[in-house]
């Protein structure tokens, strides 16, 4: 089994790029299902990636990663802080991580009570469903 896995996943070395795959349950809707990152060091028990919001909180396995050929993500571009893979998605998230942001009111959002409002969001059609 060992022989099989080794022959059926290329070899990374340092430097080179991976898409890491996210599941459904650690992203929004509108997120990215992988994450680009690079490989920081190869040790016995696991490999260190980095991404460009930072550094992937512990070692990963070769199974939880791709290797791709995309060369836009260099080492010394990566900050050095240590983040889960959630705060990894909300740092490059459009809609600001998991779940989407709405309010539930009754007028034209003008008032500072306007949950959108407070997060210089626009509304949409999630927040009013019921309005053109």
């Amino acid at each position: 089994m060992l022989a099989r896995s080794t022959r059926s996943m290329q070899a990374v070395d340092v430097g080179d790029n991976v898409y890491l795959p996210v599941s459904q349950f650690d992203r929004s809707k509108g997120d990215t299902p992988n994450i680009v990152g690079a490989v920081l060091a190869v040790e016995d028990s696991g490999y260190v990636i980095g991404t460009k919001s930072g550094i992937i909180n512990g070692k990963l396995d070769r199974n939880q990663f791709e290797f791709v050929q995309y060369k836009g993500l260099l080492p010394e571009n990566i900050p050095k802080q240590q983040l889960s893979i959630r705060e990894i998605l909300r740092a490059g998230s459009v809609c600001g991580g998991q779940g989407y942001k709405r309010c539930l009111c009754l007028s034209n959002c003008l008032s500072k009570w306007c949950s959108s409002l407070k997060c210089s969001l626009r509304c949409n059609s999630a927040c009013h469903g019921h309005k053109s």
